[in-house]
């Protein structure tokens, strides 16, 4: 009786590790969609028109899953072989294939993440300026007033670098690897 109940406990321990997994790995999925997302607005806000506008898209979509296709194998692991981790430490007849996209792809996830926790920051410090803003006009004016040109090209080029964030922290982690 003792060896089913460990069999049991085993096995919840498995179904838990699981489920953690994936829990986890849909969370990493929300926020590279979140990112793609901004991507393709940041696309869409070039005005650029045909086929450089479908090309730019393509490509955004193809390096957006491109880097996720570890993401993808992570959670086909999960189902396989819950208990190992094959992008952290990969067997060392895979390694040399399997390190370059592991490293591309958990840069990538924390410049992503970063760029998840920072937009809405961002743009509710926007809206509590806005609202200051509100308060002090107290006539009939619209409460947001058009931004100037340099002030949108200035929040423009912001998003574009909050939107750059995962390229770059990506840059810096090749860089750094390759420097030991």
């Amino acid at each position: 009786m003792p060896t089913v109940f460990n069999l049991l406990l085993q096995a919840d321990r498995t179904l838990l590790l699981v489920g953690g997994r994936l829990l986890f790995a849909l969370l990493l999925a929300a926020v590279q969609l979140y990112v793609l997302r901004a991507m393709l607005q940041i696309v869409r806000s070039m005005q650029l028109h045909g086929d450089r506008e479908r090309t730019l898209t393509s490509v955004a979509i193809g390096i957006a899953v491109g880097v996720n296709l570890p993401l993808a194998y992570f959670i086909i692991e999960s189902f396989l072989s819950p208990h190992r981790l094959m992008l952290y430490a990969p067997p060392i007849g895979y390694e040399a294939a399997v390190r370059p996209f592991s490293y591309m792809f958990f840069i990538w996830t924390i410049g992503s993440l970063i760029f998840a926790a920072a937009a809405p920051l961002v743009m509710a410090c926007f809206a509590v300026l806005q609202f200051i803003r509100s308060r002090k006009n107290h006539s009939n004016e619209a409460t947001v007033t058009a931004l100037d040109l340099s002030r949108r090209r200035f929040l423009r080029m912001a998003l574009m670098a909050a939107a750059a964030m995962p390229f770059a922290v990506s840059a810096y982690g090749a860089f750094a690897a390759r420097a030991r």
